[in-house]
């Protein structure tokens, strides 16, 4: 089931025009606990704005679940968001395996349609699980076959890492047309300690968008997952330099990320994160912790009808290569 689908199921009690922001946590959401009242917003003329519909589509792998798409009356009368308090009872599972309340967590940034762009939120080293299903990620649907699976081992069966990168909101090349596994210039490079790219044979590519790279020449008509996360496939041994950033290409080589709002709000100024590597041994610090990360404008007043493609992308059919039965099959390997 597409987002659009999710929307319709998720949030029965909304009649559009709304606007849709993003609130990312450094922790998974306890699923059945994410509720709309949980989501208070501090408006710019001081009034507040309770959430009308919240939901962890269409970041809900087992695996992701740290962000949650709110739907409301953001800008009324002129007014924008300019904090958030979370005032429910929703709960995040941390590393260490204990819930942790989020009530009373609370963010303060832009979140106006306006002027919000996508920025790169965290950067995480992790091992490949030997099954990457039974760890969370998503098997293959049979109403989104385009999807799913979209894992690093399923696109890249060499891989060992993965790098996941965790953005304020969905990532488009413009605002509609997405990036794909095998791309030649893709917005992110992982960097080692000396902030020198990896070699070549270490990077292999990029995960968690479609379940296949698009047929040549279709890239137009590829379609992704939809979320906000964007893995990193690594293959590494032991005298492979591991990342220690990210480098964010907005102003020079690769492809500028662009919210789903458009190119107008593409990122314009390059810049690094650090890797946080999970391959480590976790320290006690970090067990049981958890806090509101970012939050972003992601669509502007459309009914919600048509705020699938408003809050994540205009979404094409996706098509993908197939035995040519006939010459008109063959002459047209986007059809």
């Amino acid at each position: 089931m597409g987002l659009q689908g999710q929307l319709q199921l998720g949030c029965t009690n909304f009649q559009g025009p709304g606007d849709g922001i993003v609130v990312s946590f450094s922790s998974p959401a306890r699923t059945s606990t994410v509720d709309a009242s949980d989501f208070v917003f501090t408006l710019s003329d001081g009034s507040t704005v309770t959430a009308a519909c919240a939901l962890l589509a269409p970041a809900n792998e087992e695996n992701e679940r740290e962000t949650v798409l709110t739907i409301g009356q953001y800008h009324p009368g002129g007014a924008y968001p300019v904090s958030l308090s979370v005032a429910g009872s929703l709960l995040l599972e941390a590393a260490g395996g204990s819930l942790i309340e989020a009530r009373g967590m609370s963010f303060s940034g832009d979140m106006r349609y306006e002027t919000s762009r996508i920025v790169l939120l965290r950067a995480r080293l992790e091992t490949l699980p030997l099954d990457p299903i039974a760890a969370g990620e998503s098997a293959a649907l049979p109403l989104t076959p385009h999807r799913f699976p979209n894992h690093c081992k399923h696109l890249f069966p060499s891989s060992t890492h993965r790098v996941q990168l965790l953005f304020s909101g969905g990532i488009t090349s413009d605002g509609v047309h997405n990036f794909w596994p095998s791309m030649a210039n893709p917005p992110v490079v992982p960097l080692d300690s000396a902030l020198q790219p990896l070699s070549a044979a270490s990077v292999l590519g990029l995960a968690d968008l479609g379940t296949l790279d698009p047929v040549a020449g279709c890239t137009e008509v590829y379609h992704d997952d939809g979320d906000n996360y964007l893995d990193i496939c690594l293959k590494l041994d032991g005298t492979t330099p591991k990342p220690a950033h990210v480098r964010v290409l907005c102003s020079q080589g690769g492809v500028p990320i662009s919210p789903p709002k458009g190119s107008a709000y593409a990122c314009d100024a390059t810049y690094d994160v650090a890797v946080v590597d999970m391959t480590a041994a976790p320290t006690s610090s970090d067990d049981n912790t958890a806090v509101i990360v970012g939050a972003c404008a992601g669509g502007g007043a459309l009914f919600l009808t048509l705020v699938a493609g408003l809050l994540f992308r205009a979404r094409r059919r996706t098509r993908f290569p197939k035995a040519a039965s006939s010459a008109s099959a063959a002459s047209s390997p986007c059809a």
